[in-house]
């Protein structure tokens, strides 16, 4: 029995002097970058605002976060997230294969839409598009202001 706690307290001094190794951490910090910031912009009816923004890959737990405001909520606007490669300017938002809609959940115009976003895309390059989903130009003019941006911890 003596032999045993003999062994046992000489391999705890044994790890315990191996656990002595200095230990240095990578000082990881949250990073916004704010890419969209506007007031007040008149979007009539088929109208589009399209903002690139390169999500770099060295970057940990990357998010799109923000929120728009429409003036009048009877004429909405959309908010797109888009792989920048899927995205066609020609094509109608709805028919395209987009990351994140603002309609995903809503029945159409004068409906309830979300205006906020907070998603997590992938290394790449992206584009955030606002729309008016309203056809024509007449009786069609809503105004947005939106605050979007990009955050990572680095």
């Amino acid at each position: 029995m003596h032999r045993y706690r003999i062994a046992v307290c000489a391999g705890f001094v044994a790890l315990s002097g191996a656990c002595n190794d200095p230990q240095t951490f990578q000082d990881v910090q949250k990073h916004t970058v704010e890419f969209i910031m506007f007031r007040n912009v008149a979007m009539l009816g088929g109208d589009r605002q399209t903002f690139p923004q390169n999500v770099p890959g060295d970057v940990t737990h990357p998010s799109f976060e923000g929120r728009w405001v429409v003036r009048d909520p009877e004429k909405p606007v959309d908010m797109y997230v888009f792989r920048a490669s899927d995205y066609d300017p020609n094509r109608p938002l709805a028919d395209q294969a987009y990351f994140w809609s603002s309609t995903t959940m809503s029945n159409g115009l004068g409906q309830q839409r979300s205006q906020e976003v907070h998603v997590h895309p992938t290394p790449g390059d992206w584009l955030i598009v606002f729309s008016n989903p309203a056809v024509g130009t007449v009786g069609t003019r809503t105004d947005v202001s939106a605050d979007i941006s990009l955050s990572f911890f680095k």
